[in-house]
């Protein structure tokens, strides 16, 4: 498995650049993907998500695309600027 870590140095401080993956969470635990991310990703709307979190070690967390509907469907929103 080769993973990709978004830890602080790939965070983008202040605002996206155009094409650039990102991820949000906001004070209320909404997490955001920008659209370059949602895209490589393959999400669509209404796809189901769901958090995994590794319980022998509790700081490594995955963001899974799966096939039930147990998760957290995706709702594709378009961000007026």
């Amino acid at each position: 498995m080769k993973l990709f870590i978004y830890n602080r140095e790939k965070c983008i401080s202040g605002t996206t650049s155009a094409g650039q993956r990102s991820i949000r969470m906001d004070r209320n635990g909404c997490i955001f993907l920008s659209s370059a991310l949602v895209q490589e990703l393959g999400l669509e709307e209404e796809s189901i998500t769901v958090l995994v979190g590794d319980e022998d070690d509790p700081r490594q967390w995955f963001l899974c695309i799966v096939d039930d509907e147990g998760g957290f469907p995706v709702r594709l929103k378009k961000r007026k600027r």
